[in-house]
Formats: C-alpha cells, sequence, structure tokens
C-alpha cells in the first residue's frame, strides 16, 4: 500500500492533470475508487485532495480583481522564514529563486508554490519534491500549453539530462 500524500499527488499529475487543461473527474467518490484500487490508502486520498482544494483556494484569491493592483509594480524580495529554511534544502531553495530570476515563475507563482510545498506532510523538502509541486502549481496556474511543456520538461531533467520519475 502507498501511503503518502505526495505520491497521491503525483498519481494525480500523471493521469490527470498533465493533460492540459486538466479535468478532474466530477465525482470525487469516482475519482477516490480509482485511487484505493491503485493502491492509496483513504487517509492520504484525503489529504490529496485538500491540497489541491487549498491550491484552487490561493489561485482564486489572486486572480481576484479587487487585489491591489497598484503593489505590481513594486519589486521587492523574499525573505524566507526560519520554517522554510528548516524544511527546504539549499538546491530546493536555490532552485525556486533560479525559477523566479529566470523569468520561469512570477511573485505569485512562487507563493503558490510556497504555500503548497509547507502543506506538505513531509518535514524535509527536497529539490524533487519542489519540482514537482511547481509543476502541479503551474500546471493549475499557466494558460499556454507550450509553454507548459517546455518548463515541464525542464523541470523534469535532472543534472544528468535523465528524466526523474
Amino acid at each position: 500500500m502507498k501511503e503518502n500524500m505526495f505520491d497521491v499527488l503525483l498519481y494525480l499529475f500523471e493521469n490527470f492533470i498533465s493533460e492540459y487543461p486538466y479535468v478532474l473527474p466530477e465525482e470525487p467518490a469516482e475519482l477516490t475508487s480509482a485511487l484505493e484500487v491503485a493502491g492509496f490508502q483513504d487517509s492520504c486520498i484525503n489529504k490529496a485532495f485538500l491540497w489541491l482544494e487549498g491550491l484552487t483556494d490561493l489561485q482564486m484569491l489572486n486572480n481576484n480583481p479587487s487585489k491591489h493592483t497598484h503593489l505590481k509594480s513594486i519589486k521587492g524580495f523574499r525573505v524566507f522564514n526560519s520554517e522554510e529554511f528548516a524544511r527546504l534544502d539549499e538546491d530546493a531553495l536555490g532552485f525556486i529563486l533560479f525559477l523566479e530570476q529566470h523569468n520561469i515563475i512570477d511573485d505569485d507563482s512562487r507563493e503558490l508554490i510556497m504555500d503548497r510545498l509547507m502543506a506538505l506532510e513531509h518535514f524535509q523538502i527536497d529539490l524533487e519534491q519542489v519540482k514537482w509541486v511547481t509543476l502541479i502549481v503551474l500546471y493549475h496556474h499557466f494558460q499556454n500549453k507550450e509553454e507548459l511543456e517546455l518548463i515541464e520538461e525542464f523541470l523534469l531533467l535532472n543534472s544528468d539530462g535523465e528524466t526523474l520519475h
């Protein structure tokens, strides 16, 4: 049996979310049943659904037209807090900064990614987990399929040029 919420998220991404535009089945029971057949426990499935729901809620807040758009022109820098430093290793933090510096993600995407990383049940978060969470957030956030495919290819290549799975 698979006992990890992150494994459920990966399964959902590989089987549902990576189809663009992604649509999860309308009946949660249908999806839950498919996940149970795949070997996931109910508690992990529920945690994954809550994680995705949290992403959707944050996305809706970010897309709110009443958001303070005048602040968008102000460029600052992100200071990671002590919990983020404790949970993300140096490679993971460096990768997030790299993505931002190369305009692969914007401030809003970075904050969505950081929030969803902190919502994982793992205390230590490594580079591979950051890449997968980034991919899930961007598939939820981006509108351009071609850009998504390029980003996915970039994110899933490791330093040896092999695909992560």
